[in-house]
């Protein structure tokens, strides 16, 4: 009995621990944290530590736009058993969106969850965009053949690619265009036929992704001139060995023996010495790079006669490069240079030693002059008068009196020159329509001399070191541009009409005598014409020193002139003055009035400064004005004085 009672009572100490072994549990884990998180992806997992007693049969991870995620919530089952880490990556998610995420797992004693924790997708994603580039992979009297490179197409992938072209910058499908029929990334060309001669075109790839188009940088061309020959001076006989004469009938006979209309005289490198030739309708001279057309030094050879002397005189249309009056569609092109040769008239030329100009141009329509070298004129470079459709591009003009002199010109663009004259570097009146960009001009004259209706000045530098041999005249004349821009409509030149919308922007100034000069009174060169409106726009000007004698400058003190003839009545007032964003900067001995204005309708300053110069001098001396407003402007500490000014705002 003893030993039963003993086995009884181990049984019954054994049974507790059976049953605890044998007890429920439920599952133990966490949620891990948000990894590579995406505008519309993100990997979710958690962690499990006690698969729990009955184990669990399924985990994984719910989630949500609302809190305390649940298995009604989006969820996602991660297979496995077991202890330890899972995690699963979930796919369109919204962007920009905050979630909350709760690990999980299923057992027969029920659902268990994790911890909460949340997370933010990113901003959505740009789709890649397409990266193409365009080419001029040939360009003929016949085709002209544009390469296209798509190194991306895209996502969603284009859909269609080609080139589109215009006369106009920055083309579009709109415009006209050539579709090339393969897809992906990689190279294509397309060829441009039947265009016009003597034309310029700009063109650009592009490629079209879900409806809307993208482009390319633009690139531009010419096509060449009429189909013609293409001529070397040198088949007829031009060498540079040759005299003036020989070279002089060469080169005319392969001007002459070209096509009625088309083709190109081509002037190989080296030094050709030639007394004057004469150009044509419908022709390009091409002179190469290292190739200089150049003049002889005896201003007799260029003489066209003189009524009064014979041909012993000198004439203003003495010149170098001939083109006939009303001539039409005449090219000068080429990297090469025409130089002439300094050559001085020093028994009849004005100022006792003006010789021929370079080129002298009357009533011609359609010039393009591009890409060469001037210089050592006798006189102008250019004088072209009544021309329409002008193009001065990429020239370098050096010595010579005016680069540019023109009277009753239109439609004229300079573009991207470097001026080096030692007179006017452009000048002229009556003209229209001219655009003048991307130059600098340098001179010990003035840097313009002009009377235009509808001009425009932008990305020009006026001033330098006016010792340059190119542009320093030396003996008695001051060492400085005397005047960056000065109104110009002389009595006896016919002049057409006013001056009128002038506008100077994002241009700079430096070491010039005279800012803007329009003296009426003063300037025996502005009494035919007036000007009315001019517009400064963010235009920098810095060491300035009119009337400064250690600078030899004289300008009768008032760097800036606005003034129009005394007693004009108060309706035929015109001049209308426009300043905004300007700095004008004097040397430290720049002495007299600032801005001398008179007989004006309206000058308005805004946001700019007048700064150096002599200590209490006078900023502003205006009169018989109608309306002068300054607004946001930094003076010299110098007084403004007015009279007669009908209204004043400050």
């Amino acid at each position: 009995m003893k030993k039963l009672f003993i086995a009884l009572a181990g049984a019954l100490l054994l049974a507790p621990a059976c049953q605890k072994e044998n007890k429920v549990s439920k599952t133990e884990l966490t949620t891990g944290a948000v990894t590579a998180i995406t505008a519309t992806t993100a990997t979710l997992g958690g962690n499990i530590t006690n698969e729990g007693n009955p184990a669990y049969t399924e985990r994984g991870v719910c989630y949500s736009v609302m809190q305390y995620p649940t298995l009604e919530s989006e969820k996602v089952q991660v297979l496995g058993t077991g202890t330890g880490d899972f995690n699963a990556q979930i796919t369109d998610l919204t962007a920009n969106t905050l979630y909350f995420v709760r690990a999980y797992a299923i057992s027969d004693e029920g659902t268990v969850y994790g911890n909460e924790v949340s997370f933010l997708t990113t901003t959505a994603d740009s789709p890649p965009s397409p990266e193409l580039t365009t080419a001029l992979i040939q360009l003929t009297s016949s085709v002209v053949t544009l390469g296209g490179n798509i190194t991306n197409a895209g996502s969603p992938p284009y859909t269609e690619r080609g080139v589109c072209y215009s006369t106009a910058d920055n083309p579009t499908v709109e415009d006209s265009k050539i579709v090339d029929s393969g897809a992906g990334t990689g190279g294509f060309t397309v060829a441009l036929r039947n265009l016009p001669p003597n034309t310029q075109y700009f063109a650009r790839t592009y490629v079209i992704c879900a409806d809307t188009p993208c482009y390319a940088d633009e690139i531009n061309f010419t096509t060449p001139p009429p189909p013609g020959l293409t001529i070397p001076i040198t088949d007829y006989g031009a060498l540079p060995t040759n005299t003036a004469d020989a070279n002089q009938a060469a080169i005319q006979a392969a001007i002459n023996a070209l096509p009625a209309v088309g083709g190109t005289v081509y002037v190989p490198p080296g030094v050709f010495v030639t007394k004057p030739v004469t150009l044509r309708s419908d022709m390009t001279l091409y002179i190469e790079e290292g190739g200089v057309i150049k003049g002889t030094t005896n201003w007799r050879d260029y003489a066209t006669g003189n009524p009064n002397n014979g041909e012993e005189g000198w004439l203003w249309e003495d010149c170098f490069i001939r083109i006939p009056d009303n001539s039409q569609n005449v090219t000068v092109d080429g990297a090469g240079t025409i130089d002439g040769s300094n050559c001085q008239n020093l028994d009849y030329g004005e100022n006792g030693n003006r010789g021929p100009h370079i080129f002298h141009i009357v009533g011609c329509t359609n010039l393009t002059v591009k890409n060469i070298t001037l210089q050592n004129s006798g006189n102008y470079n250019f004088r072209f008068d009544n021309c329409n459709n002008v193009l001065f591009e990429n020239l370098t003009l050096l010595k010579g009196q005016d680069g540019f002199h023109s009277q009753d010109s239109e439609n004229v663009t300079i573009n991207n020159c470097t001026l080096k004259t030692m007179d006017s570097n452009i000048a002229g009146t009556g003209n229209e329509n001219w655009l003048i960009e991307n130059t600098s001009l340098m001179t010990n004259g003035g840097g313009m001399l002009i009377g235009c209706l509808n001009l425009t000045v932008q990305n020009c530098h006026f001033g330098g070191d006016f010792q340059d041999q190119y542009c320093f005249k030396g003996g008695n004349f001051p060492h400085e541009m005397a005047n960056a821009v000065r109104f110009f409509s002389p009595n006896g030149r016919n002049n057409r009409f006013d001056s009128d919308n002038w506008l100077f922007k994002d241009c700079t100034i430096d070491q010039v005598g005279r800012f803007f000069y329009v003296n009426r009174i003063q300037e025996p060169w502005q009494v035919d014409k007036t000007i009315k409106s001019v517009r400064f726009i963010n235009v920098k000007a810095t060491n300035l020193f009119a009337n400064d004698p250690a600078q030899g400058g004289s300008y009768g003190g008032q760097s800036i002139n606005f003034v129009d003839f005394a007693g004009t009545p108060v309706a035929s007032r015109s001049i209308n003055i426009y300043m905004d964003s300007c700095s004008i900067q004097y040397q430290p001995g720049a002495t007299g009035t600032i801005i001398l204005a008179s007989d004006f309708d309206i000058i308005e300053i805004h946001n700019s400064s007048f700064t150096g110069g002599v200590a209490g001098r006078t900023f502003i001396d205006a009169k018989n004005g109608n309306t002068l407003v300054l607004d946001n402007v930094t003076g010299n500490g110098g007084a403004i004085t007015t009279s007669n000014i009908t209204q004043l705002i400050k």
